[in-house]
């Protein structure tokens, strides 16, 4: 919304001719400052203003919106001073909004054009309401954890976080509560979750999931088919084949699991690869795997890599490796219930791991508390080891993210019967991702709570140094 004082646009000039048969006035330009709104402070990019406003001042500002950020602002340096007066061109000097196209006349009316409009106010802990508690073991859940959150946002005001040390803390502000299949690493204060409780969430979790077997003459006649494969008794066609004709006989998740290993083969050679590169995993591995057990035709389940803007979030530097976007009535893009991150290699720096470890949480968070969904899939690859997480909002202000599944995934010829003891595992996952990451027929609305504010995080990653040092997360075997 523009100030009445804020009507110019930067990098025009204003030709301020009078009519016809008077003297013409000069020409004009805006040259907008690029300053702090409240102290002298100056900065080149918009980024950088915003970290600053931050972390000097406490406020959070918006950024500019994608179709804003392609218009550059004229900016009030040596340069274009020397250009305009040597043109004999007037100078008016004004201040660039940081949020958006707007410049002001005076630094005064900038500071309150950015606190009317553009501040985000930060995450804080909202009441608990004392009905709707998770209770177990006559232990109430709900109130440990709004503890812990309490204390991990008011801790924030004086520490400072790391993404690689307090992913916990960071995630909680959120209202996310990691649970892990390993429990015993005591980077959650021990007096409030401890370990043997933790193990019990997690199981207390997983024990709500619908849980099928493999059927046992299927996976028989799978594991004979893929050995005759793996020895050169059956060629890569006739293994097609004769995989896609059993899994005729299969059921809905069966059959998913089927096509995925069906998928794979294509792309299974018998030799020694060189390092993969992420591009080559997912484009080989994942996609070909993840697409065959979590896609479908109806309805459209749309399994596919997302190196391009995320549809439903507009920020360009904020996307997954991997999603799957369901269409509904009409043919039309509905929601998204799976989100993945790639990386290539287990020996990577664990913050870099972990910090995609973080992006996974927010990215289904974001989507329960947009589309309204019960849960929503994540995995996450390190190397060939893929592990699979599940979102759910079932309490106030409390979401969980819990490990479901670790496994290897195949890369080369010989390691395909690896998969063969993991398949009721692998139509566990197709399960969970078919029947739960849902629409509820609830309003969530009301058990939501905000997500802890990109700049705060953007100053973490500021600070972010690339380290080998184990963390309290297992990302790879």
């Amino acid at each position: 919304m523009n100030s009445p004082t804020t009507s110019t646009s930067t990098g025009g000039i204003i030709n301020n001719n009078t009519p016809d048969n008077s003297i013409p006035a000069p020409k004009t330009v805006v040259l907008a400052k690029k300053e702090c709104p409240y102290c002298d402070n100056s900065y080149t990019t918009f980024q950088s203003a915003r970290n600053h406003i931050y972390q000097k001042h406490g406020k959070e500002v918006e950024r500019r919106t994608k179709s804003d950020q392609g218009n550059a602002v004229h900016v009030y340096n040596k340069t274009n001073i020397e250009k305009y007066n040597k043109a004999r061109i007037k100078i008016l000097v004004k201040f660039a909004c940081m949020s958006c196209t707007n410049v002001m006349n005076t630094k005064s009316e900038l500071a309150s054009h950015v606190d009317s409009i553009h501040i985000v106010n930060n995450p804080s802990v909202q009441e608990l309401p004392t009905d709707g508690h998770w209770i177990m073991q006559r232990e109430d859940i709900s109130l440990k954890f709004h503890h812990y959150r309490s204390l991990c946002i008011q801790n924030s005001r004086t520490t400072t976080f790391t993404i690689e040390d307090h992913f916990n803390e960071l995630l909680s502000m959120s209202g996310i509560l990691v649970l892990q299949k390993r429990y015993d690493y005591q980077s959650l204060p021990i007096n409030i979750f401890p370990p043997t409780l933790l193990q019990a969430m997690r199981s207390n979790v997983i024990s709500k999931y619908r849980r099928d077997t493999f059927n046992l003459q299927i996976s028989s006649r799978l594991k004979t088919i893929i050995q005759q494969y793996i020895d050169e008794e059956m060629e890569e066609t006739r293994a097609k084949i004769e995989l896609l004709t059993l899994s005729e006989e299969a059921t809905e998740d069966e059959r998913g699991v089927i096509n995925a290993i069906v998928a794979l083969l294509s792309y299974i050679y018998d030799c020694d690869m060189k390092p993969l590169s992420e591009a080559h995993l997912a484009a080989s591995y994942i996609h070909p795997f993840v697409h065959g057990f979590l896609s479908s035709k109806m309805p459209a389940k749309v399994a596919h890599c997302s190196n391009i803007v995320v549809d439903e979030n507009h920020d360009s530097n904020n996307r997954p490796d991997y999603k799957v976007d369901i269409y509904g009535q009409g043919y039309q893009y509905q929601y998204t219930n799976a989100y993945g991150e790639i990386k290539p290699h287990a020996d990577m720096s664990p913050t870099l791991l972990v910090n995609d470890f973080y992006r996974l949480a927010i990215f289904c968070k974001d989507a329960i508390d947009r589309f309204n969904l019960n849960e929503v899939l994540a995995f996450q690859v390190v190397g060939n080891c893929i592990t699979f997480f599940a979102m759910s909002l079932s309490f106030h202000h409390f979401y969980t993210f819990t490990e479901l599944v670790r496994m290897s995934l195949p890369t080369k010829k010989p390691d395909l019967l690896n998969l063969i003891g993991h398949l009721d595992n692998l139509i566990f996952i197709s399960s969970v991702h078919k029947i739960y990451c849902l629409p509820s027929n609830q309003n969530l609305s009301a058990l939501k709570c905000a997500t802890l504010s990109r700049s705060y995080l953007e100053n973490v990653k500021g600070k972010m140094a690339p380290r080998k040092r184990q963390c309290s997360l297992t990302l790879d075997h």
